[in-house]
């Protein structure tokens, strides 16, 4: 950008810069054209960095290091420590990790969601029957916390709905504004084909399958993303406007929103322990009771919808990251990057006999007993045992797909079953998800 002031009116250089940066992108452009926001960061108009948006006086974000908040959102504004140096974008208001192992991307990037004031301790280890001795620090029983998913690519996660149809391949892109996405298959861009989840599965029993490149969409069989199950969905005895299939806040429309970021941001954000409540509220944080399908305020697959919808605007984080229920291609892409984990297979059926999984319904907990724990892959809590772990993957028309593994019965992480989501099962859980504005 170029100090060129002149006699332009606001309104020109604004569409000027929304035309370059993508709408979406550019904020606060301020009436003496001097300053302006893309992307997060704040720009004088000759181009100098204005403290990353920072006014505050403290250091800028494009130094961010363990320990330290995200006080703009910025791709790419983390780099990790390991010999790597790989990156990851962290969310304004969340801070990265200062404990040993969860600084790096391919151990699992771990952030916290820290209130401002609140100064933590990265060294003090939890106590109590629930964790096995050591493996747990006592901050991971107070904030929020959650890991980054990489994607490196998003056809490897989302496809259009003619994907292996008539010879059509899809080649999805981020257009140059990095507002939207599209296939652009046999070199059109074709923006009127209805993207969908990239499902890794077998049509003959649901099984995961890492390397499946062939998947296809059918209205109302197999499994899908994102639709409706009709036979419950159309239903308001079950459905009281709880999600809607179009619009602008359908599910269809929320899909396409977390996997244009996905595609801008190269991944998003899992919760590093399966939801729970406390004090009714939605937490993603150990030593606490699962939320389940059971209970009043989170009752079938609904009610668990809803509390993970809701989780962003509770903790009025809304302006960096939106929260949702986790997608089935977020779940597929979280196993993709998991595969080949020397503690848990993560396609393993049963898992591994050296297993030690949750069966104690305490997120981050050991099974009863042990003095280790290893239901953990790459920083991920719970994902053999505790609860089976709703999705918002639909299966033929009366089915939510669950993933995992639960207390009472151990199965790999890329297990998959299907039940009605009126059900109120108590093995029934969720894990939330982010995806970064």
């Amino acid at each position: 950008m170029t100090e060129n002031n002149g006699n332009v009116e606001k309104e020109t250089l604004e569409s000027a810069l929304k035309k370059e940066f993508g709408s979406e992108s550019v904020k606060d452009l301020a009436d003496d054209l001097s300053t302006v926001k893309i992307d997060g960061k704040q720009y004088s108009i000759n181009g100098k960095t204005a403290g990353g948006g920072n006014q505050d006086g403290d250091d800028d974000d494009d130094a961010l290091a363990p320990g330290k908040k995200a006080t703009t959102t910025a791709k790419d504004n983390y780099t990790d420590t390991s010999e790597s140096k790989k990156k990851a974008t962290i969310p304004a208001g969340f801070t990265v990790s200062n404990i040993d192992g969860e600084k790096n991307v391919d151990d699992g990037l771990v952030i916290y969601l820290i209130p401002d004031g609140e100064t933590p301790d990265w060294t003090t280890k939890a106590t109590g029957d629930n964790f096995a001795e050591n493996t747990i620090y006592d901050i991971q029983t107070k904030y929020d916390q959650f890991v980054w998913v990489p994607v490196s690519n998003i056809n490897n996660m989302v496809m259009c709905k003619n994907n292996n149809k008539d010879g059509h391949t899809c080649n999805i892109q981020l257009n140059s504004q990095k507002t939207s996405i599209s296939c652009t298959a046999n070199g059109a861009n074709e923006e009127n084909e209805e993207l969908c989840g990239k499902l890794y599965w077998d049509v003959s029993n649901w099984v995961y399958q890492a390397n499946k490149t062939n998947q296809t969409w059918t209205d109302d069989s197999g499994l899908r993303e994102p639709d409706f199950v009709k036979d419950y969905d159309n239903s308001p005895s079950y459905n009281n406007g709880v999600i809607s299939l179009d619009g602008d806040n359908g599910i269809k429309s929320e899909f396409l929103k977390m996997a244009t970021s996905v595609a801008k941001y190269g991944g998003f954000w899992v919760g590093r322990y399966e939801s729970s409540l406390v004090i009714n509220k939605t937490r993603q944080l150990a030593g606490q009771t699962s939320m389940n399908a059971s209970q009043d305020t989170s009752k079938m697959w609904y009610g668990l919808y809803t509390r993970q919808k809701n989780f962003a605007s509770d903790n009025s984080i809304t302006g960096s990251v939106a929260s949702q229920m986790i997608c089935g291609s977020q779940y597929d892409a979280m196993m993709n990057w998991m595969a080949g984990d020397s503690i848990i297979d993560v396609t393993a059926y049963p898992p591994k006999s050296d297993v030690i999984y949750n069966t104690s319904r305490v997120t981050g907990a050991t099974k009863n007993g042990s003095d280790t724990i290893n239901d953990k892959l790459k920083n991920v809590y719970d994902l053999t045992g505790n609860s089976f772990e709703w999705t918002q993957e639909a299966g033929s028309t009366g089915n939510r797909v669950s993933r995992g593994g639960c207390f009472s019965d151990s199965y790999s992480p890329s297990y998959r079953i299907g039940g009605n989501p009126t059900g109120t099962g108590g093995t029934y859980g969720s894990r939330l998800s982010l995806y970064v504005k």
